[in-house]
């Protein structure tokens, strides 16, 4: 932790993710800092990563959750994976990046966030409203002290209407719309018989 609190943000507690080969690609010399978890986010994180930005995930003390969990799970006792504990859909959202676990509701933690975010270009988070304000990462929130931040936020219901405080995962939209929203349009039966 000790090079953490110098403040050099190009020491080995930022973890190399991976990335993709060196040649020039359009977003080189853009940073990204990403507080993202499971897919949303750090997908479109790791999009502008092979794009060429340098993005910086920053991870709970905890890590994000989808790398020890996700669609196909843990990749445990694979033999043919030389890392125990290897998660693919964890690596392919998280490609082309570099990793940080902070805890950004303590001082120090803050202070680093901070300092990552006065060389960033763009702040990209998939956490709900409520959470977003206790940590004081919302848009409202960085933009006074960051103004040049550019800010995506990813939700699963938009940010306003009565789903918006919602957490939403992709199956999750679907199976929470109106029977008759997802089949607008689609006519069976009585209701195309009294149509023309």
């Amino acid at each position: 932790m000790s090079d953490i609190r110098s403040g050099d943000l190009q020491s080995p507690a930022l973890v190399d993710l991976g990335s993709a080969d060196a040649s020039p690609r359009p977003l080189d010399g853009v940073r990204v800092v990403e507080i993202g978890m499971w897919h949303a986010a750090p997908c479109a994180g790791a999009i502008l990563g092979d794009l060429g930005a340098d993005v910086i995930k920053v991870e709970t003390m905890d890590g994000d959750p989808l790398r020890n969990s996700g669609l196909l799970g843990p990749m445990r006792n694979v033999e043919s994976l030389d890392k125990p504990g290897w998660n693919v859909s964890f690596e392919t959202a998280n490609r082309s990046k570099r990793a940080i676990c902070l805890d950004i509701t303590q001082h120090e933690g803050r202070d680093v966030f901070n300092r990552l975010l006065e060389t960033a270009d763009i702040f990209i988070t998939n956490l709900r409203p409520l959470a977003k304000q206790k940590l004081g990462i919302a848009y409202e929130l960085l933009a006074e002290q960051f103004p040049r931040l550019v800010h995506l936020s990813v939700s699963g219901f938009g940010n306003e209407g009565p789903l918006a405080k919602l957490s939403g995962y992709d199956p999750a939209g679907p199976s929470n719309l109106r029977h008759d929203v997802l089949h607008a349009g689609c006519r069976t039966g009585d209701d195309a018989a009294h149509s023309s």
